[in-house]
C-alpha cells in the first residue's frame, strides 16, 4: 500500500492559492499596524498572554495552509496487489552427522563448521538475497538426519518459521546419533511429499522437489539410498543431491580431550559417496552437485533456485479517493479555533 497525497494535483488552483496567501499576509500586516500596545515597564515580567500572543496568528496561517492544500484537490491512492501462481513443494534434507562439525567448508577466518555454513546458505535459499530470489509461494519443509531421520518442520508456507527451524539445526551430542542415514532421510521426505496428495494444500502446489545435502556416505538406516530413490521416482519426486566438503581425505574436526576436557582440532578421515548421490539424482530426474567451499555451495543453491522456479501472475489495481473535502474541513475547523481562542485569550490580537 502506498499513499500519494498530492496525486492528481490541480495546477490551476496554485495561482489562486498564492493570491489568497498574499492577500491574507497584506491584511495581517495592516491589522497589526492598527494595534497600539501600551508598553510594559522593562523591570516587570511579561505575562503568559504577552509571551504567547503569536499563537492565534500561527493557527491562522496553518489553517490557511490547509485550505490551500484542500483547494488543490489532493487524492489518496491505495494500491492493491494480487499474486497468483502454482508453487512448488520442496523438502530440504540436511545432514547433521558428526562429520558436519568439520571446519573445511567456511571461507572466512571465523571458525565455522560445515553445518554452520550449510545453515547460512539454506537460510538465504529460503528468504532470498542478492544471489537468490527466495522461495515465495513455495511449500517448504525440513528433514534432518544423522543416525536417524526426523522431520524438523512440516510443509508450510510460513518461511519465517522455517528459517528459525534451520537456525536450530545442530549435530547431536550423542556419538550413537552421529552416523549418516541417507536412505531413511530420503524415504521420509518422499513420504511427507506424497502425503500432500490427500491434503487440500495440494491444489496450490505443483512439482515436488527434494534437495538432499550430505558430507558422507550412508552407514545407518533401515533402507538404502537407492531404494529410497526408486520410491521417489515412482511417486514422481525429483531429487537434487549435494555432496559437501573438501576433496581431501581428512578434515579438521574439533574434539574434546577426555582426560583434560579441553577442545583441540584433529584431522580425521572423511569420505563422501558422490557415486551414490549421482545415482539418486539420475534415477529421479534431478542433478548432483559437489560443493568444496562456501562459495561453491552458494552457487549450487542459486543454480537450483534458478532451475526450479514457478511463474507468477501479479495483478495490480488502484483505489483513488478524494481527500480535498477532508483537508478543507480541517482547515476551516482550525481557522475557527484560531479565531475563538484569540477572542477568548488574546483579545488585543484578535480585535
Amino acid at each position: 500500500m502506498r499513499q500519494e497525497f498530492f496525486d492528481g494535483l490541480h495546477v490551476w488552483w496554485i495561482p489562486i492559492g498564492l493570491l489568497v496567501a498574499l492577500t491574507s499576509a497584506w491584511w495581517a500586516s495592516r491589522h497589526r499596524s492598527s494595534i497600539h500596545w501600551t508598553g510594559v515597564p522593562g523591570g516587570l515580567p511579561r505575562s503568559w498572554r504577552q509571551r504567547t500572543r503569536w499563537f492565534p496568528r500561527l493557527l491562522g496561517w496553518l489553517a490557511l495552509l490547509l485550505l490551500l492544500i484542500g483547494l488543490a484537490g489532493p487524492r489518496g491512492v491505495r494500491e492493491h496487489r494480487e499474486v497468483t501462481g502454482e508453487g512448488l513443494a520442496i523438502t530440504l534434507c540436511v545432514d547433521r552427522s558428526g562429520s558436519m562439525l568439520a571446519l573445511d567448508l567456511a571461507d572466512s577466518v571465523v571458525r565455522r563448521t560445515r553445518l554452520d555454513v550449510v545453515k547460512d546458505v539454506v537460510d538465504r535459499f529460503i528468504r532470498g538475497d542478492e544471489t537468490m530470489s527466495g522461495r515465495r509461494g513455495d511449500l517448504l519443509s525440513i528433514v534432518q538426519f544423522g543416525t536417524y531421520a526426523d522431520e524438523v518442520a512440516p510443509p508450510t508456507f510460513d518461511h519465517e518459521y522455517l528459517a528459525q527451524a534451520v537456525a536450530g539445526l545442530e549435530v547431536s551430542p550423542l556419538e550413537t546419533e552421529r552416523a549418516t542415514a541417507i536412505g531413511d532421510a530420503l524415504g521420509l521426505a518422499v513420504e511427507r511429499l506424497d502425503a500432500l496428495e490427500t491434503q487440500d494444500v495440494n491444489e496450490t502446489v505443483g512439482d515436488r522437489i527434494i534437495i538432499l545435502l550430505t558430507d558422507g556416505e550412508s552407514n545407518a538406516g533401515a533402507i538404502s539410498p537407492l531404494e529410497a530413490a526408486e520410491l521417489a521416482r515412482a511417486l514422481d519426486v525429483r531429487v537434487y543431491t549435494i555432496g559437501a566438503g573438501t576433496a581431501s581425505a581428512t578434515a579438521p574436526i574439533p574434539m574434546t580431550d577426555p582426560f583434560t576436557g579441553r577442545e583441540r582440532i584433529v584431522n580425521r578421515p572423511v569420505t563422501l559417496d558422490m557415486e551414490t548421490l549421482e545415482a539418486i539424482a539420475d534415477q529421479t530426474g534431478g542433478q548432483a552437485f559437489r560443493a568444496t567451499d562456501e562459495n561453491s555451495l552458494v552457487d549450487i543453491y542459486a543454480e537450483i533456485d534458478a532451475l526450479e522456479r514457478t511463474k507468477y501472475q501479479e495483478t495490480r489495481w488502484e483505489e483513488v479517493r478524494d481527500d480535498g473535502p477532508l483537508v478543507l474541513g480541517f482547515g476551516l475547523m482550525l481557522g475557527l479555533f484560531a479565531r475563538l481562542s484569540g477572542a477568548l485569550f488574546w483579545p488585543e490580537v484578535a480585535s
